[in-house]
């Protein structure tokens, strides 16, 4: 172990000041570093995702973190997805963290297999429009043209980090 485990309570504390800063009705997906390749068969160390470590303290590559707080069901709020360990993947990648090591370290009740994701994100995922690809991700501008509805608020995704609140604050 690199250091002492840390206090779930730090990632649920983490976790709670995000969802303050959340536009109501959204849905946040947190996904691990990839694993660089080097060459056909090798691959570089794994660089954890800061944002995912500062929300579950998980170092996993293949983990998605899913934030749901306004979910109708409390079970959908947050779960946590993680690849599936097998006796093969801990002989040749070593130990990969258990649900029940998981809900420990992060303090997420919900810890489902990645198989699952795909499944639970298209069934939890808010009705409304995402305004992913617009020139400049001006949610605005797509609203008067009609391309989101009125009623629903709209979310920008994929805007430059220098357009997010600060969780450290």
């Amino acid at each position: 172990m690199r250091y002492e485990p840390i206090d779930p309570v730090l990632f649920t504390a983490n976790r709670e000041r995000l969802k303050r800063l959340l536009l109501p009705n959204s849905l946040v997906v947190v996904n691990a570093n990839d694993v660089l390749p080097t060459n056909s068969d090798g691959t570089l160390a794994m660089c954890p995702n800061s944002d995912l470590f500062y929300l579950t303290g998980v170092e996993q590559e293949q983990s998605i973190l899913l934030l749901y707080p306004d979910a109708d069901d409390e079970k959908h709020r947050e779960i946590l997805f993680l690849r599936e360990p097998t006796p093969q993947l801990e002989t040749w990648e070593g130990h990969k963290l258990t649900r029940d090591e998981a809900r420990k370290l992060t303090g997420i009740h919900r810890v489902e297999w990645l198989a699952e994701f795909p499944h639970l994100l298209h069934r939890l995922m808010p009705r409304q429009l995402f305004a992913e690809a617009l020139p400049g991700g001006d949610v605005l501008a797509a609203k008067r043209q009609g391309a989101i509805g009125k009623s629903q608020p709209a979310h920008a995704v994929g805007q430059p980090r220098g357009h997010q609140p600060s969780l450290g604050q």
